[in-house]
């Protein structure tokens, strides 16, 4: 009885220690970090650590969870492994593989996060472009990133030492199921919109939006960051799109032949979009800041 009550003990101290160290960890103040990516069809790709082994991964807004490909569960042999039912915003629920305490190496600092698994009949993204992993809100929950899409370099700030730049426009950024939307006018009138940098495009509508475009729905293979399907979409262009007070015209959307679900965003706002200024995506205090480029003036 003795040895099961020492055996105890040392566990109960040893989650004591974890749980301060990774508190400590998470408020520590640090230095601001500049890291460099790629982009691969308006996705932000960074290398990360993954259990110690350099990953290709994406850095997706949308995403509620941390993804990595079924080649990452068998190689590291991930155990103790449960089965769970994850939904999107659309209320799309599909089971999968939840495994715990990975650690993630990124912008400096360390994450040890959970990992849905996505087996590989979902994540075609691994054949087409060799990604490994999607690094979901949690991170951007974490600290103030500013991304200069033209120099492709990432500054993460921390959160208490950050401070807009006075050439900023911003705008506020509400949570509905732990998902980003912000507040943005297509054609001079208000709607609401996911802030999706796993979104591999501009801007997204649904098929409500059908008058902006002549053109016939057709089939074709969706770009969505975290799963494949064949989806109706056809190209438009919204004459205006303002985003905190910035006019962008004549912007290229897709419409896609789907009803909006209950609740849902009107519109997906994607990198593509974005990449026309300096973004800083500063979730921590809810705000979305966006500076034009200096030879570029907003109407």
């Amino acid at each position: 009885m003795p040895r099961y009550c020492l055996l105890i003990s040392c566990f109960v101290l040893f989650l004591a220690y974890c749980q301060e160290n990774f508190a400590a960890r998470k408020s520590q103040p640090f230095d601001s970090q500049t890291v460099k990516f790629e982009f691969q069809d308006n996705w932000l790709v960074f290398q990360a650590l993954i259990n110690g082994e350099s990953r290709r991964v994406i850095l997706d807004s949308g995403s509620s969870v941390f993804w990595v490909r079924e080649g990452i569960y068998k190689d590291q042999k991930l155990r103790a492994c449960r089965s769970q039912l994850i939904s999107d915003f659309a209320k799309h629920s599909k089971k999968y593989k939840v495994c715990p305490g990975l650690m993630i190496g990124l912008f400096g600092r360390r994450y040890i996060m959970n990992a849905t698994v996505l087996s590989d009949d979902d994540h075609w993204l691994k054949a087409k472009y060799n990604f490994d992993g999607l690094l979901g809100i949690e991170v951007f929950n974490d600290a103030v990133f500013e991304v200069d899409s033209r120099r492709k370099i990432v500054t993460v700030h921390e959160t208490t030492q950050y401070t807009p730049n006075q050439a900023d426009s911003s705008v506020s950024i509400k949570y509905r199921r732990q998902r980003p939307f912000i507040d943005i006018e297509i054609n001079g009138r208000e709607y609401t919109a996911l802030l999706d940098t796993g979104f591999g495009g501009s801007i997204h509508l649904p098929r409500k939006f059908s008058d902006l475009s002549d053109g016939e729905f057709t089939p074709k293979l969706s770009k969505g960051a975290n799963r494949a399907g064949m989806v109706e979409d056809k190209k438009a262009t919204a004459k205006s799109i303002s985003i905190a007070g910035l006019v962008l015209k004549d912007v290229p959307a897709i419409i896609r032949n789907k009803r909006t679900a209950p609740g849902a965003a009107d519109a997906v706002v994607g990198m593509g979009l974005l990449r026309n200024f300096i973004v800083t995506f500063d979730f921590p205090h809810r705000r979305l800041h966006l500076r034009p480029y200096p030879e570029e003036r907003a109407e």
